[in-house]
Order: C-alpha cells, then sequence, then structure tokens
C-alpha cells in the first residue's frame, strides 16, 4: 500500500522515470515494512533495535537489487503493453517478498 502511494503519484505526475518511481516507492514501503514487523507481526520489540535495523537493512538491500532485478527482466522478456502495466510492479515485487523478504525477515526479527 505504501509502496503505492508513492510510485503511481511520481509515476503518473511527475517527470521521474519508471524506476526512479519504482525504488522510492521500495524505500518508503521498507520504512513502514520495518516498524510493522518489529512491533506488530514478529513483536520483536524486546530484541536489539540496532542489530534487527541493520539486519532488516541488510535484507532490504538484497530485497532491492531482487526487486530491480526481477522487474527489468519481466519487463524485458514481457510485450511491452504488459511490460509497462502497473499491475507488473505489484506482481515482481510480491514474489520477492513471498520468496526472499519474508523467510529472511523470520531470521532478523527472531526472539
Amino acid at each position: 500500500m505504501c509502496y503505492f502511494a508513492v510510485y503511481l503519484p511520481l509515476k503518473h505526475f511527475t517527470p521521474l522515470s519508471q524506476t526512479a518511481a519504482d525504488n522510492l516507492g521500495l524505500i518508503v514501503g521498507a520504512v513502514a515494512q520495518f516498524v510493522g514487523c518489529r512491533y506488530f507481526v514478529f513483536r520483536a520489540r524486546a530484541g536489539s533495535l540496532p542489530k534487527q535495523a541493520a539486519g532488516f537493512a541488510l535484507a532490504e538491500l538484497f530485497t532491492l537489487l531482487l526487486n530491480i532485478a526481477v522487474l527489468w527482466i519481466m519487463r524485458a522478456l514481457l510485450p511491452a503493453a504488459i511490460g509497462e502495466h502497473d499491475l507488473l510492479a505489484l506482481f515482481s515485487t510480491f514474489l520477492v517478498f513471498a520468496a526472499f523478504s519474508y523467510p529472511v525477515w523470520h531470521l532478523v526479527f527472531k526472539r
């Protein structure tokens, strides 16, 4: 949700490239995810905040690189009409989330 709240206005109403809008949306989404994971999903308040933040930042750095790569690959392989569709970004980020981010967050927020 946070991703699209940033990505869509930037993509459609600013001169930023689609890649820049993607990446800015991902950064805002990552901050919201850290807060949500620490305090609500994994209830890891008792864990070391600096350690969790560092682990999460490292995981998100790899997530960002994976998101960029997966979206680029999908856009390269799919026809232009599909490759430029907003839902492709949503689908590619979900794939990275399910296959990489969520499993790694279990380690980062381990109690």
